[in-house]
């Protein structure tokens, strides 16, 4: 029913060998044309979150309209949240192998995760939690709507 990405890449295309100068991604056409894939049954009642810095070198402008042109085709509900002057791996802790962390984007990249959570499962309680998986105070909790109430964000300072 919800699906988040941290950081994640927004292509399922592989990695090809450039005979010994380097790897490319794999492009549509030579993925179309190579690759047996099983019919896809999309969820269109999936909502799907993207938590992406805006340096990220992973991801490129190509690659997040590839992305968000077959999210649409297909009729997901969608949202792409890009963090300013953040790089790839942004919610990793510190110390940990290829982190960037960045302490504001992994907080509200935290924060948009419990309210999309919220929205998805709002019979379900959400318990406050004071400091996510990468030790980041959040410094906030999320309420959610009452099932019947209007539809709107309500984050509280705590």
């Amino acid at each position: 029913q919800a699906v988040v990405s941290f950081h994640g890449l927004l292509q399922s295309r592989p990695l090809v060998d450039m005979f010994g100068k380097g790897k490319r991604r794999m492009t549509a056409a030579e993925f179309d044309k190579e690759v047996d894939v099983a019919d896809n049954c999309y969820s269109t009642a999936c909502k799907v979150l993207i938590e992406n810095g805006d340096l990220d070198d992973h991801v490129s402008q190509e690659n997040y309209d590839e992305w968000r042109t077959e999210m649409d085709a297909h009729g997901i509900d969608w949202r792409f949240h890009n963090h300013a002057r953040t790089p790839h791996g942004f919610a990793l802790a510190p110390g940990v192998w290829s982190s960037e962390y960045v302490e504001q984007a992994d907080r509200r990249s935290t924060l948009a995760m419990l309210s999309l959570f919220a929205e998805v499962w709002p019979a379900f309680p959400q318990y406050q939690v004071e400091c996510n998986a990468s030790g980041t105070v959040l410094g906030q909790r999320i309420q959610p709507t009452p099932p019947g109430a209007a539809a709107t964000a309500d984050a509280s300072k705590l």
